[in-house]
């Protein structure tokens, strides 16, 4: 999955919403890498959402 708005960063709100999407999905249907290509306010990011990205196997890999 490739998180990528040229010239547009994701704010606050629209990122935890976006990471409790990704964490409520099947380990069939979650992403295994997520690919973020622009601004991520990752501090922003619940830990339980992440620890549960995580624990599933999901990398989230930032390249901006």
């Amino acid at each position: 999955m490739i998180l990528d708005e040229p010239g547009k960063s994701l704010d606050a709100i629209h990122t935890h919403k976006l990471m409790i999407q990704l964490a409520r999905l099947s380990a069939d249907e979650k992403p295994s890498i997520i690919l973020v290509t622009h601004e991520f306010h990752q501090d922003c990011l619940p830990r339980a959402v992440s620890r549960r990205l995580k624990a599933s196997g999901t990398k989230l890999i930032m390249n901006y």
